[in-house]
């Protein structure tokens, strides 16, 4: 029993038990291989009972048997060693005497006792059963059994691997078996079932020994089973294990590289293989196979402390044999399986692989895939350059030399190389980390070029491809030019444009998902990322100007823009402090040639390589010396040169600069105990060779100084040289034999001895060994000196591979420390700190990608478009794509609708971001594809509603307005072009069968009905088949069948509802408008105001003009807040209605005055209706009408024209409305307003004035339009524009109109009657004397006269002014301050005199007496008790005197009641100081009497009769008159009590008015009847006038004994006494005046009385 194994250690029970299951497991596989060796009769197993004493059993038969003997013998434990359980099994395996049969059997018992766990396999007998497996050789009598035999031997490797007690072997001993495995599988004579079996096995064994590396690690889970321990040796030592898993990643890197050496090392993978062997593809694929598994594996293991040698190994010997294996072989398969592992290495291992993975994208992907696509752009399709804007494409060069004569099987092999490659970057963009890794990374690192940049770069040009003019025609032609194009039309470049527009949006779609997640960054962070991007910003500015111009560009910025610091500083511990925030430009002092050099060697890694190359070498100039003088000036200035070219090297472009910048390059390399071919594959890599000859001599010559100064003490074997010539001819010798042996210009290139030869004496006479120059030539020969273009060529060579494979020169707790250097493609579920590094990257990387994807994008879509339009063009039938809306999609479409998708989330993410730059611009991407053309709107929206395409473009743009609308911003202008095409093409109107819940109110939320109605710009088709016959039609018959049109109308409809459908309402669209910014709604309104204006004065133009100011005023009233909107607005509305006005404004033709009278005869005034079908053919026929302004139109164009006036006018009413009523918009209002008053008269009379009446009418009838009073401009304007229509419109409803309106102006109180009264009342009295006459008749017989309430009657205008009167009566009363007061009887006089204007001016006696009786109740309201003596004083000098001059006095010159007179409305109400001081100057006695009128109506003079009758009503006019003259100063006389001289003096004027009266008609009557009266009319003329003059007298008479007998009683009133006495001759002077009276005799006796 062993003592120390791991039996030992388990309890005797479970030993016991253990030995037990072992001896049935023992028992069964000897008996088994018992049976197989009597089976076989070599053995002679039978023939022991016939001959036993004579046979003698095979030795290896008896140990077996001996071996069953012992097993069976009962034992608790077990006593039987290893060794001899396994030998005999062993011994049968190995015997050559043994047929396959039986070897088969011991090779399947051995692997049984291996799988079954049993308790006495150990480490050493898995080693001893695997040598001995290993170590047989024998030879295949038969193929079928001895294939048996190599799959049981398989089978037992994989046995022996999997074994627990197997991480105890040796790596090498897996390796060993894992090469006889591969051996087997790549064996050309195998069986494909033996080679899966070999291929199955090389996995187990790769994945075992794998396992125990992951379980053997301190960090890793314990993974063993409870019964699988490790058990001790024989020895009982305990088991160490020295499995790593180095060693096998060798030896399987050996296999990706395409050989199948057993040693797996570095010098391996630097053999030459010849890699486009079947061979050497089926061992890289065995290895591809294995290393995916083993990497499957290890996983994120690999990363974790503990396994740095693994690491290592991956990082330089896998990553080296992908690179080397990817850039080399041509197997479509084996590149499939290198990207594959490139994915599983960078996703487990990124953080560590960081330049590795920047050489797989960048030599395995992204060049080889640009190559390709300049080599497949050989057709006429195909441009040279890919650029985001059509109009800037070129068109290729045809192709010359092999590429335009590559075979099929060539191009195709091209298109799936690169729809491979492009796979694998869709995969790569597809990672939620990879963006931001690649970014960190690369675009902010220092040392490498900006990757992410370039990514999207390469697949912006592999997208679809944007052709110009030339190439589209050639396209619509279907031309076919060459293979290449032919392919890459019909199928390969559609998918692999496909794959790259599918990475470009992966890699959005990642950026988006992280943003839906946000963590906000810190502040901190994000001023890092700010700065390392302006740090990397300046150094690829930097790269740019060296690699355009060095010296006169590049070293002066590095000059200008790089930070100084102390002499003697190092750049090696400037760039290696662990600083990784240092300058971009370091220069040392005093920054001369040798610092330049220094900086430049650090910032070789951004630089051009060969442009580097050509400026170090670069000879320079000396500085001129002076010329040759004598004396001390000459002297001096040779002083001043010598001492100028001691500090030449601190002056870039001298000779000692350039020497100095050389020396200061070079020395910055560490040439220190390396080989000097080593040394010039360094300084190859960060500078490239210069091509001329004498710069390659002076860079050899420096650098061969350089090398020797710092190995002047290597030894013999790293610098064997004698002299100092040496290093430098050697050098020199080597580039021109890398030239000789690698350019393919050399017929015969130098051989080995000759290279020997050449170099016999060159070390200065001495020879140089001739094994140096044998290894010197081979290495070159094996290995080119790579310069840095050629660096994926030169992945084989260590010191290229070093270097470009080198690590920061930053420490690792640097590193760990930055946060953006940790950054890896592992962030996902890893720490917070880490996530919000990614976050905050986020943001960078879509600012650096959202222009590339937007190109891409719009690449598709241009590209698909138009192959979707060639389809249907192809088709022949517009309809056709219509009735296939269900179908499934083409592969245009599909990548369309990918596009657009994309668009749509690139919107959406910009939106996150905040990138509004990014969202106008996808919508204006979205808009070009939807092109409106209104010269053939009908074509254009039908194209639009039958394709498909078009229409999912129009949903998505939408979408983005919707999720993206405060980030629009810019695009508005194009988006108000095509909504306002759009409003024109009908696609907001509805059917005059819905209904619209608009109401009256003031609200905009509510939308207009006019902007619901359609412009029918386009023409249906049935209607336009008909136009389009012509007069050939006509007269033989339409070609176009009645159902063909009608099945085209429909279509038409179909479409337009199509588009309706993805169109918002006009409710929506507004509220949308209404939501916008300052910036895009005055961008939108342009837009719209531009769509608006009038390009020319013809038909059409005004058409769309008429239509587009509905909506525009719709949008102007909603943002009236804005002045430029307004502005805007104001200069539209100029433009248009200026331009319509005049049209109107011609005169007619009258020849067809019939036939307009004809067709438009509604009567309503209004035109005709502007909705009809035919008004876009209308607008089309009229177009030619249209000649001059000053030439007549044909009556029906005018009626067309006046349909288009009255739609604007209903605009700008609608504007003016809502400006009204809106208070800190109504000065506005005045502006629209005088759009419409200053229209010429005949537009004014026939299309504004009836729609201006009902908007007043409206304005003032409803409360809400007015909540406030307006203010006083804006109340005259009103007032104007309301007795301007009452003069210059005789319409009745009109006048109807405007007669309500100052009604309930007046009712309602919309004025301040302080502030407005007087021009209120003057604007009444003016309508009453200046209007058309009032006929109700008419009023209810016109058309629209629906409106009038026929039961209403509406108050006179003399009620209006007593109501005025009244409201001051009753709204200010005489305890008020002397100010208000006199402010209050101002506008009270003015109604009164109002009053008296109608009743001396008014046409008719039932106005003039209404007139007078409110008058009288004005004069004398009992209201007012008191009444200032100036007061009083003005009243009967503005109103009392002057009324009774105009009625009483005497005049044969004038009629009393004056007709009308024929006048303009400017005349009449343009002024806004005519109905001011109308009133006035009619009044005044000094003012000439009103000029006779002319009637419009019943023009023939009245008989005499009628006459006769208002001359009667005249005299009754009079007499109240009279009688009215002493009422006011009786109702006031104790107002006049304080002022006893003022009572005295009116009472005498009015006693002396009254005595002019009374004796002034009998001199008119003398007058009036002349001597040569001869006939009757005459004589009863005179008649009447006398009998008025006697009823006047008689008034006259009583008015005077009335007033006398009022008076005196009035005055004997106690409080009169002290007025009295202060006027003792009051009633003396009033019997002088008496006097004069011829009936003054009873009245002086009173009088007399009085005074006694």
């Amino acid at each position: 029993m062993e003592e120390n194994g791991q039996v030992s250690s388990l309890s005797s029970s479970d030993g016991a038990e253990c030995w037990r299951r072992d001896c049935l497991v023992l028992s069964n596989q000897t008996q088994n291989l018992l049976v197989a060796i009597r089976s076989n009769g070599k053995f002679g197993a039978n023939a022991r009972f016939a001959n036993a004493g004579r046979i003698t059993e095979h030795p290896l038969l008896r140990q077996l048997k001996a071996l069953q003997r012992e097993i069976m013998t009962p034992a608790l434990v077990r006593y039987i060693s290893e060794e001899a359980i396994l030998r005999p099994f062993c011994d049968l395996y190995s015997s050559e005497e043994m047929g396959d049969t039986i070897v088969g059997v011991a090779l399947a018992s051995l692997s049984n006792l291996i799988d079954l766990r049993c308790s006495f396999i150990t480490r050493n007998g898995l080693e001893m059963i695997l040598k001995i497996v290993h170590g047989k050789k024998g030879e295949a009598s038969d193929i079928s059994t001895y294939e048996v035999v190599l799959a049981r031997t398989l089978q037992l490797y994989v046995s022996c691997a999997g074994h627990p007690c197997a991480r105890g072997l040796p790596e090498d001993l897996f390796i060993r078996i894992l090469r006889r495995a591969c051996k087997v599988a790549l064996h050309p004579m195998v069986s494909p079932l033996l080679r899966r079996t070999a291929e199955q096995a090389m996995k187990s064994i790769v994945t075992s020994l794998y396992t125990f590396v992951v379980k053997n690690r301190p960090h890793s889970s314990p993974l063993e089973e409870k019964n699988e321990t490790a058990v001790n040796n024989e020895a009982g030592e305990e088991e160490e294990s020295f499995l790593t898993g180095a060693n096998m990643l060798r030896y399987i890197c050996t296999l990706i590289m395409g050989s199948d050496n057993e040693r797996g090392s570095n010098s391996d993978i630097q053999r030459s293989v010849n890699k486009s062997s079947p061979k050497a593809a089926a061992v890289q694929l065995e290895g591809l196979w294995l290393v995916q598994a083993m990497l499957l594996v290890v996983n994120d293991c690999l990363c974790e402390p503990g396994w740095e040698e693994l690491l290592h190994s991956v990082q330089q010997d896998l990553c080296r044999a992908l690179l080397v294996t990817g850039v080399s072989t041509e197997n479509i398969i084996v590149l499939s399986l290198i990207l594959r592992t490139v994915h599983i290495v960078v996703k487990i291992a990124s953080i560590h692989v960081v330049p590795q993975t920047f050489s797989f994208i960048r030599v395995l992907h992204l060049d080889p895939i640009m190559r390709m696509t300049e080599e497949l752009r050989s057709g006429p399709s195909s441009p040279g350059r890919n650029i985001s804007s059509p109009s800037m494409a070129t068109s290729p060069s045809m192709p010359t030399g092999s590429q335009a004569h590559r075979s099929i099987t060539q191009v195709m092999d091209l298109y799936e190389r690169r729809e491979l490659l492009l796979e694998s970057l869709v995969e790569f963009c597809g990672d939620a980390d990879f963006s931001t890794f690649c970014y960190a990374q690369y675009d902010l690192s220092r040392r490498f070029p900006p990757l992410f940049d370039r990514l999207c770069a390469v697949l912006v040009e592999n997208c679809f491809y944007v052709v110009d003019e030339d190439s589209s025609s050639a396209l619509r032609r279907e031309e076919r030019t060459g293979v290449s194009f032919d392919f890459g039309a019909e199928g390969f470049l559609t998918q692999m444009d496909a794959l790259a527009l599918e990475a470009m949006i992966g890699l959005l779609r990642q950026t988006s998902l992280a943003v839906s997640h946000p963590l906000p960054p810190p502040a901190e962070l994000t001023s890092l990322i700010l700065s390392r991007l302006e740090q990397k910003k300046l150094l690829m500015e930097f790269a740019s100007l060296f690699r355009r111009n060095a010296i006169k560009e590049g070293i002066p910025f590095l000059l200008g823009n790089a930070t100084r610091v102390p002499a003697g500083s190092s750049y090696r511990n400037i760039f290696g402090s662990g600083v990784a925030d240092t300058p971009a430009f370091v220069l040392v002092e005093p920054a001369g040639g040798r610092e330049v050099g220094a900086c430049l060697y650090y910032l070789s890694d951004v630089l051009d390589k060969r442009a580097l190359g050509e400026y170090l070498g670069e000879l320079g100039r000396e500085l001129p010396a002076p010329a040759s003088g004598e004396g001390e000036e000459g002297a001096a200035a040779l002083a001043a040169w010598e001492s100028e070219r001691e500090k030449s090297h601190l002056q870039a472009g001298t000779v000692r600069f350039y020497e100095e910048q050389l020396k200061g390059f070079l020395q910055e390399f560490d040439y220190r105990n390396k080989s000097l071919l080593s040394c010039i594959r360094e300084t190859a890599y960060r500078m490239c060779m210069p091509g001329e000859a004498q710069k390659i001599d002076r860079v050899m010559e420096a650098f061969a100084k350089i090398w020797a100064k710092s190995n002047f003490d290597a030894g013999k074997e790293i610098n064997p040289f004698c002299s100092e010539q040496g290093p430098f001819i050697l050098a020199f010798s080597l580039i021109m034999l890398n030239t000789d042996q690698h350019s393919g210009k050399m017929m015969k290139p130098m051989k080995k001895e000759d290279f020997r030869r050449v170099h016999r004496d060159s070390d200065g006479g001495n020879k140089l060994p001739d094994e140096f120059l044998d290894r010197l030539y081979d290495d070159v020969k094996a290995h080119p000196i790579i310069m840095a273009e050629m660096i994926d060529a030169g992945f084989s060579n260590d010191v290229t591979w070093a270097l470009e494979m080198r690590e920061l020169a930053l420490s690792k707790d640097v590193i760990s420390k930055d946060a953006l250097m940790r950054c890896s493609m592992q962030v996902t579920g890893s720490n917070p700190k880490d996530q919000a590094v990614a976050q905050a990257l986020h943001a960078f990387v879509f600012s650096s990608l959202w222009n590339n994807c937007l190109t891409a994008f719009s690449n598709t879509i241009y590209m698909c478009g138009i192959s979707l339009e060639q389809y249907l063009m192809a088709e022949g039938d517009v309809e056709l794509e219509s009735t296939k809306l269900d179908s499934s999609l083409t592969p245009a479409e599909e990548a369309y609708n990918v596009a657009l998708d994309g668009l749509c989330f690139l919107a959406k993410t910009a939106t996150m971001f905040g990138v509004v730059s990014a969202v106008n611009h996808v919508v204006l991407v979205l808009l070009s594809q939807l092109p409106l053309d209104m010269q053939d709107a009908n074509g254009s929206l039908v194209r639009l509603g039958n394709q498909r395409f078009s229409l999912h473009c129009l949903e998505k743009l939408f979408c983005v307005l919707h999720d993206c609308m405060p980030m629009v911003i810019d695009a508005w202008g194009e988006l108000g072009n095509f909504f306002s095409k759009s409003f024109l093409l009908g696609v907001f109107a509805k059917e005059p069968n819905v209904t619209s819940s608009t109401s009256s109110s003031t609200d905009c939320t509510e939308v207009w009905e006019e902007l619901r109605h359609n412009p029918r710009i386009v023409v249906a088709g049935a209607k336009r088949a008909t136009s389009e016959g012509g007069w050939f039609a006509a007269l033989w018959g339409s070609s176009i069948s009645s159902e063909r049109a009608k099945a085209q109308e429909g279509e038409e409809r179909r479409a337009m509802e199509r588009v309706k459908m993805l169109f918002p309402t006009m409710e929506e669209f507004l509220r949308m408008i209404d939501k916008l910014e300052d910036k895009a709604h005055l961008q939108f309104f342009r837009a719209l105001c531009e769509t608006g204006r009038m390009k020319s004065k013809g038909a059409a133009d005004s058409y769309a003009a008429s239509y587009m100011m509905l909506l525009v005023t719709e949008v102007a009233i909603r943002r009236s807040t804005d002045n430029v909107v307004l502005e805007c607005y104001m200069k539209l509305c100029q433009q248009v209605t200026s331009s319509i006005f005049a049209t109107i404004n011609q005169p007619k033709n009258l020849r067809s005055q019939q036939s307009n009278n004809n067709s438009c005869n509604d009567g309503s005034g209004s035109g005709c209706n502007s909705n009809k079908n035919n008004t876009t053919s209308a607008a089309i026929e009229y177009e030619s009408s249209l000649t001059e302004p000053s030439q007549p139109i044909r009556p029906e164009a005018h009626e067309y024209w006046l349909s288009l006036a009255i739609r604007v006018v209903k605009a700008l009413l609608r504007a003016f409305k809502h400006f009204i009523c809106h208070y800190l918009q109504q000065e506005v209002g005045p502006q629209v307003l005088d759009l419409l008053t200053n229209a010429p008269s005949k537009v004014f009379t026939s299309v504004v004035a009836p729609l201006l009446s009902s908007t007043l009418l409206e304005l003032l009838s409803e409360p809400q339009y007015l909540p406030h009073v307006p203010t006083h401009s804006i109340l005259v304007r009103l007032l104007n524009t309301l007795c301007m229509m009452a003069t210059a419109c005789s319409h009745p409803l009109v006048q109807w109109r405007t007669r309500k309106a100052l009604t309930i102006m007046v009712k309602e109180e919309h004025y301040d009657i302080l502030r407005d009264g007087e021009d209120v009342i003057n604007a009444l009295v003016t309508y009453a004397l200046e209007s058309y006459s009032e006929d109700e008749e008419a009023v209810g017989c016109v058309a629209n006269a629906s409106e009038v309430d026929q039961g209403e009657n509406l108050e006179s205008i003399a009620d209006d002014v007593t109501t005025i009167c009244r409201r001051l009566v009753a709204a200010h009363d005489l305890g008020s301050t002397d100010n208000e007061n006199t402010e209050w009887h101002r506008v009270w006089i003015a109604s009164l005199r109002g009053l008296c204007a109608l009743v001396v001016l008014s046409r008719q006696y039932r106005d003039r007496s209404e007139a007078l009786l409110c008058l009288q109740h004005c004069l004398l309201d009992s209201d007012i008790k008191r009444l200032p003596v100036a007061s009083i004083s003005l009243l009967y000098e503005d109103v009392v005197f002057p009324l009774t001059e105009q009625i009483c006095a005497p005049s044969s010159a004038a009629d009393p009641a004056p007709s009308r007179s024929t006048k303009t409305p400017a005349d009449t109400a343009v002024n806004p100081t005519s109905t001011q001081t109308f009133v006035t100057s009619l009044l005044s006695s000094f003012s000439p009497r009103p000029t006779a009128k002319v009637a419009t109506k019943n023009s023939a003079d009245p008989s005499s009769a009628a006459r006769e009758r208002n001359q009667i009503v005249a005299i009754d006019l009079k007499c109240r008159v009279v009688g009215l003259l002493p009422k006011v100063l009786l109702h006031y006389v104790k107002s006049l009590g304080e002022t006893p001289e003022v009572l005295q003096e009116l009472w005498q004027r009015i006693l002396g008015t009254l005595y002019a009266l009374y004796t002034a008609p009998t001199e008119s009557s003398c007058n009036t009847v002349t001597a040569d009266a001869q006939d009757a009319r005459e004589l009863r003329r005179c008649n009447a006038l006398t009998e008025e003059e006697n009823v006047l007298r008689e008034a006259i008479q009583e008015t005077i004994k009335n007033m006398i007998y009022v008076l005196s009683a009035t005055l004997s009133e106690p409080e009169c006494e002290e007025v009295m006495q202060q006027t003792p001759y009051f009633w003396t002077s009033t019997k002088n005046l008496l006097r004069t009276f011829d009936f003054a005799g009873p009245l002086l006796a009173h009088i007399d009385a009085l005074d006694g």
